[in-house]
């Protein structure tokens, strides 16, 4: 059965990546947006009338429903139980970003990706719609952040991504010194970033991060606060940024996991020039453990799609573009055969768990690269038609260096362009606000 709590906002945010062709970069008008200060009590038991005008934005109301609706989603969905106090620093976050989001919409059809968020919840669009009403949500409360999410990614790939210019020499400096600490623990971290976009937003952030520190004391899941609090791509995976080593984090983030021990919680927000993070340590692990570990491997499943050997060239362009399609949005080995349903003829193998090096040498790359839960988008043609792969588990890798753990280069660059184009992505968003007119009728705490 679905919970609210597996339907978190920036969870949803994170499942909508742009699709590899961008939209192209057009010159965006000036918006009008407008907020006029409105005084207004906000929490759970007091909250804002279901007519009254929270928010005009370019002229489309927020009204005070829309508002109580998304908080409730909000709440639901965390399971955090916030003070009066904390629920009007909440309701000034979830105003901002139905703000934002009416900044970022875009028209766009939102079916397959209701569908798609049902299918990674084992369940269906349906049953998503069910649980939304049982608690009193709309499920356009879900739909228009969908909407405004999938054309604020494609904007931002579009407008920026052609500008990202990952330099060489720092490509080579990040893989040198992973090599120069390969014999030193690697961490799994976990974080919740809230971003500071304004000197005079500072003390309200800080204090947004000290509440949600005060939830993971009373025992609130890690994942869940940061899959509806954190405002950084992370949020999509929990927080979760996966394996890094010491130097590769921000000096300020570097120095406390410096004496980080597993399971551990950063005790107070970490102040960076972008913002404050929370972070915590899920694991731990030696890079420098046996090479030839008689355990090590990873666990598979085959996609094939079968084709005929006199296929015509533009068939098998069709079969190929329909799995790699596939493979894009699947995340997770749970449903896969729902996620390869539409494509034509497709068929799921289990090969278990084996070395890479078992495998034919044209897919060892391929697998090699892949994370955990991930399907490879670059099928490859064998004589049973187009074969791709997706890992579902996996021990510590064995790096082509001979070294395990070591990022390769197209770890790095991956890394470092996610990094740019977050930093783009709330760069522009921060320029639409200090445009725009905004007329807020619900006073920030």
């Amino acid at each position: 059965m679905l919970s609210l709590k597996s339907l978190s906002i920036c969870l949803i945010a994170g499942c909508l990546a742009a699709p590899g062709t961008a939209l192209a970069a057009t010159p965006m008008p000036t918006p009008e947006v407008a907020l006029k200060p409105f005084s207004a009590e906000g929490t759970e038991d007091q909250a804002t009338p279901r007519l009254a005008i929270a928010a005009i934005v370019n002229d489309e109301v927020i009204s005070g429903y829309d508002l109580d609706q998304r908080v409730k989603l909000l709440t639901n969905a965390s399971g955090v139980q916030p003070s009066p106090e904390e629920m009007m620093r909440i309701r000034t976050q979830v105003l901002r970003e139905l703000i934002d989001e009416k900044l970022k919409l875009q028209d766009q059809d939102i079916l397959d990706q209701l569908n798609y968020i049902a299918s990674r919840n084992n369940t269906t669009s349906d049953e998503i719609k069910k649980q939304l009403a049982k608690q009193g949500i709309a499920v356009t409360t879900l739909t228009e952040q969908i909407r405004a999410d999938i054309g604020w990614n494609q904007l931002v790939q579009g407008r920026y991504g052609p500008d990202v210019n990952i330099d060489p020499g720092e490509v080579k400096r990040i893989m040198n010194e992973a090599k120069t600490n390969s014999d030193k623990p690697q961490y799994n971290v976990v974080q919740i970033f809230l971003a500071v976009d304004s000197p005079a937003d500072d003390a309200h952030v800080k204090q947004h991060a000290l509440d949600l520190l005060d939830q993971l004391r009373h025992g609130h899941p890690f994942a869940q606060i940061a899959q509806n609090f954190s405002q950084d791509s992370s949020a999509a995976n929990g927080g979760d940024i996966g394996w890094v080593m010491q130097g590769q984090l921000s000096p300020e983030l570097d120095a406390w996991l410096r004496s980080a021990h597993k399971g551990e919680v950063s005790q107070e927000p970490i102040r960076t020039l972008a913002g404050y993070y929370i972070l915590a340590i899920k694991d731990t692990r030696n890079v420098a453990a046996p090479q030839n570990d008689p355990k090590g491997g990873v666990d598979m499943r085959q996609i094939i799609v079968p084709l005929d050997a006199y296929a015509s060239a533009e068939a098998a362009k069709r079969a190929r573009d329909q799995l790699i399609a596939a493979a894009a949005k699947t995340k997770g080995c749970n449903n896969l055969e729902s996620a390869f349903s539409g494509v034509a003829g497709a068929k799921v193998v289990d090969i278990g768990h084996r070395p890479i090096s078992s495998l034919p040498p044209p897919f060892q790359p391929l697998v090699a690269k892949l994370a955990p839960g991930s399907v490879s988008t670059n099928p490859l043609r064998t004589n049973e038609g187009w074969v791709t792969l997706a890992v579902c588990g996996r021990e510590v890798e064995q790096e082509a260096s001979g070294a395990p753990g070591i990022p390769t280069e197209n770890d790095v660059k991956e890394r470092l362009f996610e990094q740019q184009m977050s930093m783009m992505s709330r760069r522009y968003l921060r320029d639409l606000r200090r445009d725009a007119v905004i007329d807020s009728r619900i006073a920030e705490q």
